[in-house]
């Protein structure tokens, strides 16, 4: 993709470039779940998209001819005018195939996602141009995506070669891509969520904090994080202008973790929304999920994007070599008898024999407590529990 090249540049050349449009069929709402999700997405992130083989370019039905490549995102937008039916169709951003699967008669495609298309640049009047010309263009080349003419229209193809400008600023263009995607028809009750930040909190309530990097377990992001340990979730929330007032819903399981939030902040054109993670101690190596989205009974498709992750819950090392070696050593002194104790110190001090007599018992109850205490010491390490109630 091209970032830095202004709309009145010329066309790009892309030849190698492939088209993916995609639309909002009223019985197929996940498709709805899935495009506000592209539309929510940071760079880096992935998406997984399948279409089956008629609505892809015959010569393109091949994972040879689709590994690799790179991609440009189109929304088909639902249009009538005077009882016809029509696509305008809306640069989203671009992608790169990561992985192409075939499967009988259908195609998956394994994304990630790379620049928004860069609407920030642009004023109305010439965005408004620029689109117009965008239309043209693909109508030209033939096989565009058509509400009416379907048995003629492809939703993946690899023509024509066409302006495909996008913005490196991350924030600049995921904002200014919402201010023009929200108004169109089908998306202005949605919701658009992000993820901002997920980071360790290194002291509470300090706001010190180490980010989490994400890897990929298909197209869902994974998260290590450290049992025990706080962490800070930030997500941006843009509404459409007839979207639900309700907040996002943090799904993690309340087993391994508590969470305070949402905690939310107006800042215009968006809302951030914090919350605040406790996963709890233990020392067992556990996998969960997390989800992040803004329900909608009347929409089971979802109107809000949708975030999900995996998470990796590690245990702490180091807490659990001290509370074994403190474990340990309580057990040998609680072990400790009379006899033995009595051997040690004549060994030790062979000229204190009467002293050695006479204390025994003592050192004894000695080593005892203390060996109690170790491995009370050790318990509330590990658990955060003493061993017996007070």
């Amino acid at each position: 993709m091209n970032t830095n090249k202004q709309p009145n540049q010329g066309t790009q050349q892309a030849k190698n470039t492939l088209y993916l449009f995609t639309s909002l069929p009223q019985n197929r709402p996940i498709y709805k779940r899935d495009l506000l999700t592209v539309l929510s997405e940071p760079e880096g992130g992935r998406v997984q998209f399948g279409y089956r083989r008629k609505w892809v370019k015959p010569e393109l039905f091949s994972e040879s001819s689709l590994g690799e490549r790179n991609a440009l995102l189109l929304f088909c937008e639902k249009r009538e005018e005077k009882g016809n039916f029509y696509y305008l169709y809306h640069p989203i951003r671009g992608a790169k195939i990561v992985k192409p699967a075939i499967q009988h008669d259908f195609l998956t495609l394994l994304l990630e996602l790379d620049s928004f298309f860069n609407f920030s640049l642009m004023q109305a009047d010439v965005l408004g141009q620029y689109l117009s010309k965008l239309q043209a263009q693909i109508k030209a080349a033939g096989f565009a995506p058509d509400p009416i003419q379907t048995d003629s229209s492809y939703f993946v193809t690899d023509s024509p070669p066409m302006e495909t400008d996008s913005l490196s600023n991350v924030d600049k263009a995921w904002t200014a891509t919402l201010e023009h995607f929200k108004g169109l028809e089908g998306l202005k009750d949605s919701t658009f969520v992000r993820l901002k930040e997920f980071s360790q909190l290194t002291s509470f309530p300090e706001a010190a904090s180490v980010p989490v990097c994400p890897t990929y377990y298909s197209d869902k992001r994974a998260f290590t994080v450290k049992r025990g340990s706080i962490y800070r979730l930030v997500t941006e929330v843009v509404r459409a202008p007839n979207a639900s007032a309700y907040q996002p819903e943090l799904g993690i399981d309340p087993a391994v973790a508590s969470i305070a939030g949402p905690l939310v902040r107006q800042e215009a054109p968006s809302e951030t929304v914090e919350y605040v993670v406790h996963f709890r101690k233990s020392f067992e190596k556990e996998i969960t999920t997390l989800s992040l989205s803004v329900s909608s009974t009347d929409s089971p498709g979802g109107r809000s994007s949708e975030i999900e992750g995996i998470l990796t819950l590690d245990p702490p090392k180091g807490p659990l070599i001290t509370a074994v070696v403190t474990w340990v050593f309580g057990l040998v002194f609680l072990t400790l008898g009379q006899d033995l104790i009595k051997g040690i110190l004549l060994s030790a001090l062979p000229t204190y024999h009467v002293w050695t007599e006479n204390h025994v018992l003592l050192i004894a109850s000695i080593a005892k407590s203390v060996g109690a205490v170790l491995i009370a010491v050790s318990a509330f390490i590990a658990f955060r529990k003493l061993p017996v109630k007070i």
